[in-house]
């Protein structure tokens, strides 16, 4: 999404289709889809994780037989727009999000208490900013991202009104996914994986030369209660 709002070169699947007695091909990409998305008021203000979520483009030449599926019309300026369509799907799906690296820092990073952060500092701001506002607030090209010229102000400024549990334009389930991100990052990074209750508990002997055979394992001193409780971490 990032690479093609910035007029970047992107891998596509190309498709063809017949039209007046003519093979018409055009690129398919997820991210026209969201861009040239219908501009009904239910799509025109939704997010691009909660239409991934929510919504799944539909082809005409596969109609649907019954004719019950709600179909939304694209803006003529996608590229298959006669050709395709969205369709709500009946069960939310969980969109997969790719996100190279350095691309959303720990929160840590952005030193969020500093009110006149270094050079670094605020590239990195407005880095995590454009993420995240790609992801959860809606918009049809890169300025909609910005306010006074910085992804970073109009992030914060609606990370304010959350906090203060004002109505944002950013999807309110995104700050919890976010949030989830940056705990399952710290966890990750700082803390290590629990042990098995069964291997912190076991001794394992050497072989009994009387019998040849191995001794039973005994329990250790090792107490199952010395697990690491992920739940009282996350508090």
């Amino acid at each position: 999404m990032e690479a093609t709002l910035e007029g970047e070169d992107i891998n596509v699947r190309i498709r063809s289709n017949k039209l007046q007695n003519k093979i018409i091909t055009w690129p398919d990409s997820l991210a026209d889809d969201y861009i040239h998305r219908p501009i009904d008021y239910e799509l025109d203000q939704i997010c691009f994780y909660e239409m991934t979520m929510c919504y799944k483009k539909g082809f005409k030449a596969f109609t649907n037989i019954q004719g019950c599926v709600k179909k939304y019309t694209f803006m003529e300026t996608h590229p298959g727009h006669k050709f395709s369509h969205l369709i709500q799907l009946r069960f939310p799906s969980i969109p997969r999000i790719a996100l190279p690296r350095g691309k959303l820092c720990p929160l840590d990073e952005l030193d969020l208490k500093c009110t006149n952060p270094p050079h670094h500092v605020v590239c990195k701001r407005e880095m995590y900013a454009k993420m995240a506002l790609l992801m959860f607030y809606p918009f049809r090209q890169l300025n909609d991202l910005k306010y006074n010229g910085s992804y970073w102000r109009l992030f914060h400024n609606e990370l304010r009104k959350h906090i203060n549990k004002e109505t944002t334009v950013f999807w309110k389930k995104g700050f919890e996914i976010l949030q989830n991100i940056q705990d399952r990052s710290t966890l990750e990074k700082h803390v290590k994986r629990a042990r098995d209750p069964i291997s912190m508990t076991t001794k394992n002997e050497k072989p009994n030369d009387a019998n040849g055979t191995q001794a039973k394992s005994i329990a250790g001193n090792s107490a199952i209660g010395d697990i690491l409780d992920m739940n009282k971490q996350l508090k």
